[in-house]
């Protein structure tokens, strides 16, 4: 990306509600481009943890220090002129912009593809990315969920375009000018941004297409009469798309298939129509079928073959929280939606009830902002009314003020008047059971809601027995709520939602096909890992004490597998008459861990021992794969994606086996003497930048003995935070962004962890 004219003058970039759906994904980018990136949220977690492991500086909380360094602040939209980060960067002159501002400053070196519409942007501009990926244009791109089949918000491509969502809530979207956009939707929300006037919120539309170039495209959707409204006023070519005769691109004989749609496109020709593709989409609903279409509309653009378009379509796996399935529990399904708008949330019932037409409709649903339930409540009642029962929870406030006479209770009063099956609970994030109770046998659970009700689907496999009771028909063993603090080598860390150990290769198999529920986290020993007290979400994969055979064949390779202790592979190695692999006797991990961060120590890395190493992807398909198939550098690995390393072959040096035994002892009296062995700690926190040493730095900057409760800097070496006894998570995690920031402040130099923080923070 040729951003060159911004790295003159920016370097660090402080980002403000970082963890928000807007935010991370231009995090991410901008790490991806080199530059350091900062950010703060009131509740870093699970959200946060990808910009973490690629190097980002996250603070809990607001404080006005954190932007101390900063060339620029970014906020969200969230975040009031009040904030005293804010308030802090006014004060020294330094550049607070909106995160769309940061937005257009990427897009400016790209050819743009904004998506906007008051639905379906993050599913279209997901659409969009996902067959210009498949038709190898390698793009840039920025969406506010997560794109299941790459597994994130955002991803920086080499190619020359960059597909984002332009979001017309606080009317940022002027700041961008694209040469591509669609418009998939003018509806009444957000309404305190236009002055409550419809004819503000057209002409903001109006203006965000006038400033597509004269050669630029506006793919339109002319089934929404608003949007088809704009079409005399605009100068710039235009794409119709829709189910109406006036479109361009026309969908037809839309037929359910499993939980998607098949429907054909065709395509005016002069002024007639002809046959042009065939689809299959993944996803259900006719809301979907005309995101498919605008994506269609943008590929045929920039030239992308109809074969291409077509299997892209079929292989699109989905958004996270746009119809998500979560899983079927004792014959519930129950799948989870974003929808917080009326009209979003009768596509989804709309879909469900197109999938499972027999089945009884139950929705949990949590409204989302007291202004917006006030402007739309008849339109709300309406359209939940459309289930055969509701479940209602508190609204969630998005940071509002409460209304008078707003309230979730008044819109269960409201349905309940109209005959409308309604139940009310004051807080849905505690009442899981009650709201299995409320299910009648075979019924399809839909949760929908932009807030916290999000953190509902983890619960649903524990509130319906999903433990070992599900597993009868495969090997190992699955246990709900684990705590962390029994697995990891700091001896902390909240519950898991879902923590497996697996048997073998093939119970792994089966249970990620049959039983997992996402996100997935990968487990060895604990030791390279600081679980935060809130715990894991989705589920947790222990591999210790599984797929741990080695052995060594006739050529003298050794086969490990990545639950073998890296300890194990120096003595094994040792003792048949090979070099090379004693550092990994002062790595207290398995081979898995060492393989996903290139563990080492005493001069000697993990992957310089590797000939091959075997992955295994989420869907339970084994890979085997060459070293030059990755990216090895100091401490980190690229190329391994959402797979698992479960084996790897490893080509050493035949040596004489006492004089390698010899080494290996007297590395390990070393280690013993020189690092704080007796307390649970991580092993070494920081990488060694280029050049020096973490621990002299910390030395150097007198942090040894500093304490955040029963967490401290070990005096016996530096680069070791040890637990004292009954050190918390949040301790540990806040005395390695102090050692960070002092470090910086001192020397000048961003010590990078070497250990991955995960997890959320404890609800307080």
């Amino acid at each position: 990306m040729q951003e060159a004219k911004m790295r003159n003058w920016v370097r660090q970039i402080h980002m403000v509600g970082i963890g928000g759906s807007g935010m991370r994904g231009i995090a991410e980018v901008l790490l991806n481009l080199g530059y350091a990136v900062s950010g703060s949220d009131l509740r870093p977690g699970g959200s946060t943890l990808r910009l973490t492991d690629l190097g980002a500086w996250i603070f809990s909380g607001h404080e006005a220090a954190n932007v101390r360094g900063a060339d620029v602040v970014v906020i969200s939209s969230a975040i009031p002129e009040s904030n005293p980060e804010v308030q802090a960067a006014r004060e020294l002159r330094i550049p607070v912009i909106r995160r769309a501002e940061m937005l257009a400053e990427l897009m400016r070196f790209k050819q743009g593809i904004a998506i906007a519409g008051t639905h379906g942007k993050t599913t279209t501009t997901s659409l969009v990315a996902s067959i210009l990926g498949a038709g190898g244009l390698d793009p840039t791109f920025v969406i506010g969920g997560r794109l299941k089949s790459a597994g994130t918000h955002a991803a920086l491509g080499s190619g020359e375009y960059l597909v984002a969502e332009a979001d017309e809530s606080d009317a940022s979207f002027l700041y961008l000018s694209p040469v591509m956009a669609v418009v998939t939707n003018i509806d009444a929300d957000h309404m305190e941004t236009y002055g409550d006037s419809l004819d503000n919120l057209r002409g903001a539309f109006l203006q965000f297409l006038q400033r597509l170039p004269f050669y630029g495209l506006a793919v339109l959707c002319t089934d929404e009469p608003m949007v088809a409204g704009l079409i005399p006023e605009l100068h710039t070519p235009v794409l119709r798309y829709g189910f109406g005769d006036d479109a361009d691109l026309q969908a037809r004989d839309v037929t359910v298939h499993g939980i998607g749609s098949r429907f054909a496109v065709w395509r005016r020709v002069n002024s007639d129509y002809v046959h042009w593709l065939d689809v299959e989409l993944g996803i259900p609903g006719h809301h979907n079928v005309l995101n498919a279409l605008a994506a269609i509309g943008i590929a045929s653009k920039v030239g992308i073959q109809e074969s291409t378009i077509a299997t892209a379509l079929a292989d699109f796996r989905g958004v996270g929280r746009r119809f998500e399935l979560v899983g079927t529990f004792d014959g519930i399904t129950v799948v989870d939606d974003y929808g917080h708008h009326p009209r979003e949330i009768a596509a989804t019932i709309a879909a469900a009830r197109s999938v499972w037409p027999e089945r009884p409709l139950v929705l949990a649903f949590q409204p989302h902002r007291y202004s917006r339930t006030q402007a739309l409540f008849a339109d709300f009642v309406s359209s939940l009314a459309a289930a055969d029962r509701v479940i209602l929870t508190d609204i969630y406030s998005a940071g509002e003020t409460p209304l008078p006479g707003v309230s979730s209770h008044a819109l269960a009063a409201a349905m309940a008047a109209q005959g409308v099956s309604v139940r009310f609970l004051p807080d849905l994030l505690t009442a899981p059971q009650q709201i299995r109770a409320e299910l009648p046998v075979g019924a399809v659970l839909l949760t929908l809601g932009a807030g916290s009700i999000a953190n509902l689907a983890a619960q649903w496999p524990q509130v319906f027995g999903g433990g070992s009771r599900m597993m009868h028909s495969i090997g190992g063993r699955l246990r709900l709520g684990e705590p962390m603090h029994r697995h990891t080598s700091w001896r902390v860390g909240g519950p898991a939602d879902r923590f497996y150990l697996p048997g073998t290769l093939e119970d792994l198999q089966a249970f990620l096909q049959r039983f997992a529920v996402a996100p997935l986290t990968w487990l060895g020993l604990g030791s390279n890992v600081l679980v935060r007290d809130g715990g894991l979400r989705g589920t947790t994969i222990c591999l210790a004490n599984t797929l741990d055979e080695i052995t060594l064949d006739a050529s003298g390779l050794i086969r490990a597998g990545a639950g073998v202790g890296a300890v194990k592979i120096a003595h094994f190695a040792a003792k048949a008459g090979f070099a090379d692999a004693e550092f990994l006797a002062g790595i207290p991990g398995t081979l898995g861990g060492c393989l996903s961060m290139n563990a080492g120590a005493h001069g000697g890395d993990t992957w310089s021992l590797v000939e091959w190493v075997e992955v295994l992807h989420p869907d339970g398909q084994v890979q085997r794969l060459s070293r030059a198939e990755f990216q090895i550098g100091y401490r980190e690995v690229l190329g391994q994606g959402a797979a698992c390393f479960i084996a790897a072959g490893l080509r050493l040096t035949p040596a004489d086996s006492d004089t390698v035994m010899h080494r290996l002892r007297a590395w390990q009296e070393y280690r013993a003497a020189t690092q704080p062995l007796e307390w649970p700690s991580c092993g070494s926190v920081f990488r060694n930048p280029p050049g020096d040493h973490a621990a002299r730095l910390i030395e150097a900057a007198e942090l040894k003995g500093m304490r955040y409760g029963d967490a401290e800097v070990s005096d016996q070496h530096a680069n070791f935070i040890i637990n004292r006894g009954s050190a918390r998570a949040e301790e540990i995690e806040a005395l390695v962004i102090r050692v960070r920031q002092e470090v910086y402040n001192r020397f000048g130099i961003d010590l990078q962890p070497e250990m991955r923080i995960i997890g959320e923070v404890a609800d307080v």
